[in-house]
Formats: structure tokens, C-alpha cells, sequence
């Protein structure tokens, strides 16, 4: 059906967006293993301390405070992203159909697998997605230093599929 293949694609793209490990891929796995390197941590922390008027000491030593709990709070959440059943079975549905394993050409029709033997739920894309939502801003703020308008982001996005549904 339309709603499975939507479904996989979307599995496909959320497993794409954390395990794709490739050096010019921009996965979490990537963006984990590059901010794992003290010499990437220091360019970052300074460019992050320096961003903005840090006068006194006593700011220094908030926006270097700040700076620890995100990038902390990145590799905390990050890793146990990577380690998630949710998120694993994902990367494995996405390597199955992409090996075209569980895809069958039956009666002028592809059938998909049953979303239940790719130990996935309706409900987990979503939840994904919600779990990814954390390292995102993290790093946003790690390298960018600027939040991201998630409110916005799913509003428009809910506009968009119920629109496309209708």
C-alpha cells in the first residue's frame, strides 16, 4: 500500500540520518565520531566562547559551563541513540530493503514486508524522531551556536501530511 511504502521510506531516511557512515555524510554516527575528538571539542568550545561579548569571568565561565552540558548532553544522547532497539531495528529494515531482501515482485505489484517481521510499529517513526530531536539542537548550539524552531517545523509539517491525506 501507499502508507507502508510511505512508511519505509521514512524508516529508510531516519536510519540514513543516524548510521550513514560515510565521510561527506552528515548521520549522527559521523557527527558523533568527529565531536568525540578533543581537537575538534577545543576549535569548538573556543569559537564558542568567543561568539558574543565575554567580558568579565564570570560569563567565561557560564558560556564554558553551557558549552560542557551540551556537548555532554550530545554524546550522552547521541550513543544511546546509536544503541536503541527502536533506532536498530530501523538501520536493519533499511538494510533489508535496500538489499531488496523482504521485497517480492508478485502480479505486476511489489509487496513490502509486514512492518510487525521488521520488528518495527506505526508509531516508532515518530518516536524517532522525537529521540533525535535532542542531539540536533545540541549540536546545533555545539557548532552553530543557534537553536532550531522545532514548534514551527512540526507545525508546518502537520499542515503539510494533512493536507496530503485529505
Amino acid at each position: 500500500t501507499i502508507r507502508t511504502s510511505l512508511y519505509l521510506s521514512i524508516i529508510q531516511d531516519i536510519s540514513n540520518m543516524v548510521f550513514d557512515s560515510g565521510p561527506r555524510n552528515p548521520s549522527l554516527i559521523t557527527l558523533k565520531n568527529a565531536l568525540d575528538k578533543s581537537e575538534i571539542k577545543s576549535i569548538l568550545e573556543h569559537q564558542y566562547l568567543s561568539d558574543g561579548n565575554q567580558a568579565n569571568n564570570y560569563n567565561r565561565f557560564r558560556c564554558s559551563k553551557d558549552f560542557e552540558d551540551l556537548y555532554a548532553q550530545f554524546l550522552v544522547t547521541s550513543t544511546n541513540i546509536l544503541a536503541n532497539p527502536i533506532f536498530m531495528s530501523a538501520k536493519s529494515a533499511r538494510d533489508t530493503l535496500i538489499a531488496h531482501i523482504d521485497v517480492k515482485f508478485i502480479d505486476g505489484n511489489y509487496e513490502y514486508p509486514d512492518i510487525k517481521k521488521l520488528n518495527l510499529k506505526w508509531s516508532d517513526a515518530g518516536n524517532m524522531l522525537h529521540l533525535f530531536k535532542t542531539p540536533i539542537m545540541n549540536a546545533n548550539m555545539i557548532i552553530r551556536d543557534a537553536s532550531f524552531a522545532w514548534q514551527e517545523f512540526e507545525k508546518q509539517n502537520t499542515l503539510i501530511s494533512s493536507e496530503f491525506w485529505q
